[in-house]
């Protein structure tokens, strides 16, 4: 009963905060404006490009925005590796086992909040 409802109280908060986001009109910014480390951007962005080169990945588009504000847009790899078309910001991707993320995120809000705690089974 008890993971009932954790895996309901999950879903809710979700529900809910993707809601409030809806409410958010995204523009540009920078880092440096928005109190973010562009160092911890940057690296967030070379770890990318190395997976990218090491045919771990094909292709990224990784998007970062603080309060609203975008502080990184970026597309990384290969709309088509092999004519060498690269990909775009506004690419689209097929979404497959897209859930898993977004429990997870969810589960780690809570665990921020101290709503909720880790446990081995």
């Amino acid at each position: 009963m008890k993971k009932l409802k954790i895996k309901i109280l999950i879903v809710a908060l979700i529900s809910t905060r993707f809601l409030i986001a809806q409410d958010v009109i995204l523009s540009y910014s920078t880092a440096t404006e928005e109190g973010v480390d562009q160092t911890i951007l940057d690296a967030g962005v070379n770890m990318v490009q190395t997976a990218i080169e090491q045919d771990k990945l094909r292709s990224v588009v990784l998007l970062v925005a603080v309060n609203g504000k975008i502080v990184l847009h970026e597309a990384l790899g290969w709309k088509d590796v092999e004519k060498q078309i690269p990909l775009k910001n506004d690419a689209m991707f097929r979404m497959a086992s897209n859930t898993k993320p977004v429990v997870a995120t969810g589960i780690s809000i809570l665990k921020e909040e101290e709503e909720l705690e880790y446990s081995e089974i």
